[in-house]
């Protein structure tokens, strides 16, 4: 079967479709699957998901002088590059070196409030999806996407991630290991066809495919937003199948430094303005039993894989797209509960108070901001000036440092954040 030509293509679905290329070489060509094209002074954004809970005394919150929150054993408090304090100990060499090699661009937030001690309503607060009395919306970088990356072909791409798009389904994808698995098998048990070498048969085998599912849809009646779903879905598959193609995975590495590698790829090669990738597997954070030692595995996972990205696109040798245009966000959507619960060996429970690394451009680094108390409750802070003393302060959210990352980057947001929001703008430098 030959490839659709143009002609047959613009017969099949009028002039309004001729902007969708079928041909594996649409990535040259300016198709907006947004209401905006990109903003040009908008970094390359990288959320990672801690799914399940960290516990912030661990890294990044003081607590050893509190006479109300059990901590690990052997933990000391470090002062790193510039006035960023964070938690050392003997069995975290790698978040050290973290720290002691990347701190002087890394902001520390302390306090946030996550709004439940369920997972299901902390993820949704700390994703930034949210409903109101019309719509629903979409989590933070899927909207982030869609305003910045609108000429590109994924703008958000979620690798086992939590990823709400809302009415922006548009402007994003989700993809699991599962799916990048069966990806590379079938690469691999199709090497003629699945070749980086021979993206010619490649565009052949997957404008066949599309073919066919014209062939089969074209006897329906197709209003415009199915034609569209229909080419944005061509080209998800066609964008996703490339760069799992393009990315060199290797076994003797995690599942979520490979996914790291995979995110760097749909962002180096222009396919996408930012992703969310997980930080593990499904609640791999929620520690009900050996909290310290599962926790101090994570981290240290967790900022091995941190190290390599940074030092791999922004070295001074690099040529990364991604070199001094990236901004890294590291959430979890809850804490641990202050003290061990008695139920469980040396386990700790959810709790509504958590905190946030922040790096990279426009990240106001080599701080601490925000604060718990004793008891490890989030201590009220204005997100503008920092400060404590005003009455109406409220504890730190997300959507405080979403909103400033918006401002800052100049995101249109009005439609999207409401009024009583206020940018974090404290945390963020120009």
């Amino acid at each position: 079967m030959k490839r659709i030509k143009r002609r047959e293509f613009i017969r099949y679905f009028g002039k309004s479709a001729i902007g969708s290329a079928l041909s594996y070489n649409f990535f040259k060509e300016n198709i907006s699957f947004a209401q905006s094209s990109s903003i040009t002074s908008s970094p390359y954004i990288i959320i990672v998901h801690c799914d399940g809970g960290w516990d912030p005394t661990l890294v990044f919150d003081n607590k050893i002088a509190s006479n109300y929150v059990e901590t690990q054993p052997g933990i000391q408090a470090i002062s790193g590059p510039g006035k960023l304090e964070y938690i050392d100990h003997p069995d975290r060499p790698l978040t050290k070196y973290f720290f002691q090699n990347h701190g002087l661009k890394t902001a520390i937030v302390n306090g946030l409030y996550c709004g439940s001690f369920s997972h299901s309503e902390a993820l949704i607060k700390s994703s930034g999806s949210f409903l109101t009395t019309t719509n629903r919306f979409a989590d933070w970088l899927t909207f982030y996407g869609s305003q910045a990356g609108g000429s590109y072909p994924v703008p958000h791409i979620s690798i086992d991630a939590h990823s709400i798009p809302g009415t922006l389904g548009e402007a994003s994808a989700r993809i699991t290991s599962e799916t990048i698995e069966k990806a590379r098998v079938n690469i691999t048990n199709n090497s003629t066809i699945f070749s980086s070498k021979n993206d010619g048969a490649l565009s052949d085998y997957l404008d066949e495919k599309y073919k066919v599912l014209l062939d089969n849809r074209i006897t329906q009646s197709l209003d415009s937003e199915k034609l569209q779903a229909l080419q944005s879905s061509y080209v998800f598959t066609q964008t996703i199948n490339k760069s799992i193609i393009e990315t060199s995975f290797d076994n003797s590495k995690s599942q979520f430094e490979n996914n790291i590698a995979l995110a760097v790829n749909f962002l180096e090669k222009g396919y996408s303005k930012c992703a969310t990738v997980q930080a593990g597997v499904n609640k791999q954070w929620d520690t009900h039993s050996n909290n310290d030692q599962i926790q101090s595995e994570n981290y240290e996972m967790l900022f091995s894989a941190l190290s390599n990205l940074i030092e791999n696109t922004q070295s001074n040798s690099s040529t990364s797209l991604l070199k001094d245009n990236l901004t890294i966000i590291v959430k979890s959507e809850l804490g641990r509960s202050p003290i061990y619960q008695t139920n469980s060996p040396q386990g700790k429970g959810h709790w509504p108070f958590t905190s946030a690394l922040l790096w990279g451009k426009g990240i106001n680094g080599g701080k601490v901001f925000g604060k718990t108390d004793d008891f490890l409750r989030g201590v009220p802070i204005n997100p503008i000036f920092g400060t404590t003393e005003a009455a109406d302060t409220n504890p730190l959210e997300i959507s405080n440092i979403f909103a400033g990352l918006f401002e800052l980057f100049e995101i249109p947001h009005s439609s999207f954040l409401t009024d009583d929001i206020i940018p974090a703008s404290i945390l963020l430098s120009k």
